[in-house]
């Protein structure tokens, strides 16, 4: 009996602070059970429901949607106070874009980062950086760039073979003939002639026409990665 008394005299002495707790309503979707101890034009202040001993709390009117007290009285800070609202702190918005470094057309192979670039370094790097990019246009122009190098040096070069062979043939030709048919030496060797310098020239012509696409695409290439390095 003498504990049923003590239980009734710690509820009536103690039901205010349980039964009278406020709530607060928070912009970010969080809600806080509260006694609020003060409100003023800026700020409320406030003790854990849960916690009558613990500390006290500060909030700006700018972060409470609104309070229901324990009365069930709502009450919305923007009405009753709203020059505090009138007071926008927002932080900045710091947009970080790393410093991206293009690469450009010169007289002769290319400048990056002030600097000279080869051809044969930029598709290296134009590469590099399709691995991640995965773009298709610009695969296909590194790819054309490697093939009209390929046969620009295939032809040039060749050329360069087809004249000694031509040589060589045109000598054998004319010191192994015949001294008794020496007009039949001699058209073999000018027919022989002949035919080299045709081959020469048409390899030395596919070879400069494969260098200027060369150019061309390994331009186009770099501007490609120009242009994705702008896109996000």
């Amino acid at each position: 009996m003498r504990l049923y008394f003590i239980f009734i005299l710690f509820f009536l002495t103690h039901a205010e602070k349980i039964l009278a707790q406020d709530t607060l309503f928070l912009f970010n979707g969080t809600k806080k059970n509260a006694v609020i101890k003060e409100i003023s034009p800026t700020q409320v202040k406030f003790i854990d429901a849960n916690k009558v001993d613990g500390p006290l709390y500060i909030l700006n009117h700018t972060a409470i949607s609104h309070i229901i007290y324990a009365d069930g009285q709502r009450d919305t800070l923007k009405i009753l106070y709203p020059k505090a609202y009138e007071i926008k702190v927002e932080a900045p918005v710091i947009i970080y874009k790393p410093e991206v470094y293009f690469i450009q057309k010169a007289r002769i192979d290319f400048n990056y980062q002030g600097r000279r670039l080869s051809e044969k370094n930029m598709i290296i790097m134009t590469e590099a950086f399709n691995t991640t990019k995965k773009d298709a246009g610009l695969k296909s122009l590194i790819n054309q760039t490697k093939r009209h190098k390929k046969i620009q040096h295939l032809t040039g070069f060749g050329s360069i073979g087809i004249a000694i062979i031509t040589y060589v043939a045109g000598a054998i030709a004319l010191t192994s003939g015949s001294f008794n048919n020496p007009d039949f030496t001699l058209i073999t060797s000018g027919v022989i002639a002949i035919a080299g310098v045709s081959l020469f020239i048409t390899a030395q012509t596919v070879s400069r026409i494969n260098k200027k696409r060369r150019t061309k695409s390994a331009r186009l290439t770099a501007e490609r990665y120009n242009q994705l390095l702008e896109t996000p």
